[in-house]
């Protein structure tokens, strides 16, 4: 286990030069997660965990790992958050009252020709 874990992070040691790459994979993340959700979230979201995300940033010793998957958790709040607002702003709008209109109907019977 210790093995693995020593390649994994060699590996993302090697790849340090090419993280900005993964930031639109984060932020198609945070959309994914969107679209996985049972319901609507609040538009508060996605700013909220962003700024979250954030402070862990600011907070997180430079060039570690906790500062990279800060950083990508941000760019997937962002994601999130820019969908949800978007989808909010297409909303169709819904009427209130829907308009009724009496109609009435009888028959007699078949007409035969």
């Amino acid at each position: 286990m210790a093995g693995a874990r020593t390649w994994i992070l060699d590996q993302l040691d090697a790849e340090r030069s090419r993280w900005m790459l993964r930031l639109p994979v984060a932020m198609g993340l945070g959309i994914a997660i969107y679209f996985e959700l049972p319901s609507e979230p609040a538009l508060w979201l996605g700013p909220v965990l962003a700024a979250a995300a954030l402070v862990v940033v600011f907070l997180a010793r430079s060039g570690s790992l906790a500062r990279a998957l800060a950083i990508g958790a941000v760019a997937a709040a962002c994601g999130l958050g820019l969908v949800a607002w978007r989808t909010a702003s297409l909303a169709a709008p819904t009427l209130s009252l829907l308009p009724c209109a009496a109609h009435a109907a009888s028959t007699e019977g078949p007409d035969i020709i």
